[in-house]
């Protein structure tokens, strides 16, 4: 079963390899290794933000990828990363799913999700757009 599970303190290690993977370095708008302090801070805010939610993707007891929304009034700007061992295995459209579902369910007030996508990221660029979303202004959105 293939499920999105909210984050816990428990994932910050694991959160914080999954974001200095190479790929997802070179796939963020910032693609500078990120400090294990650094890291810290940021997760404990993160934890702390209502206005952020944090998933972790499970594929029955093995995570294997993130998705967080920030949430801005009505929309919510997203940012995802599968783990490397399982990428180009189907998880990132699983994992766009699912976040839409669990939006539409516990999140109604969220009428529009954000995706800011390098040009450059092709991979990413063909997942938002197989899954709906719109190029507009230089992001990929999907009215909800």
């Amino acid at each position: 079963m293939i499920y999105l599970r909210k984050a816990t303190m428990q994932d910050m290690d694991l959160i914080y390899e999954w974001a200095n993977d190479s790929v997802v370095r070179i796939n963020s708008f910032n693609s500078a290794p990120i400090q294990y302090n650094t890291h810290v801070k940021w997760y404990n805010r993160v934890m702390s933000d209502e206005s952020v939610l944090q998933f972790i993707l499970m594929d029955e007891q093995i995570p294997v990828g993130q998705i967080r929304l920030n949430i801005d009034g009505d929309e919510a700007e997203i940012g995802y990363s599968i783990a490397s061992d399982y990428r180009g295995k189907g998880y990132g459209h699983k994992i766009l799913q699912l976040v839409v579902d669990e939006v539409k369910e516990k999140y109604p007030d969220i009428k529009c999700l954000v995706a800011k996508v390098k040009p450059d990221n092709k991979t990413s660029s063909r997942l938002f757009e197989h899954e709906g979303y719109e190029m507009k202004y230089s992001c990929y959105t999907l009215q909800l």
